[in-house]
């Protein structure tokens, strides 16, 4: 698995050395880096191909870094859990599968045998509100 700054300059792709100066630890550039771009048009072309977006008002980056700053949710697997339902996942030949568990307790053992299946990341199942109507 990638470190976050390999993910952010894998985005970025070819247009990494002209950018690696003005990217923050989430991938975004700087509010005022098309004033520093060399070329404006390498600029344009740059927002074209990677679909620059606005991440959060006036930051801009890669629509494909949207959620990094979080990991999408995702949390390394700590040493115990709390009793509660969590999603866990893993990479297998290269695609994210994950898998819903519900964990009794602090229990080292299922966060063991999850680890020995290749869980590597949680998440805490939200319970979602119920609905406020029926029909329209």
């Amino acid at each position: 698995m990638k470190t976050k700054r390999e993910v952010i300059q894998a985005e970025y792709g070819e247009y990494w050395e002209e950018v690696k100066d003005h990217v923050d630890s989430n991938g975004c550039l700087t509010p005022w880096y098309w004033r520093a771009a060399k070329n404006y048009d390498s600029y344009l072309k740059m927002v074209k191909d990677l679909n620059i977006i606005e991440f959060k008002h006036t930051f801009f980056g890669p629509s494909s870094l949207k959620g990094i700053e979080n990991n999408n949710g995702w949390l390394p697997i700590p040493d115990s859990l709390p009793k509660g339902n969590y999603l866990f996942g893993n990479y297998k030949d290269g695609e994210w599968q994950q898998d819903q568990n519900y964990i009794y307790g602090p229990d080292s053992e299922t966060l063991s045998l999850l680890r020995t299946c290749g869980a590597t990341h949680y998440q805490p199942v939200v319970k979602r509100l119920p609905p406020l109507y029926e029909k329209d």
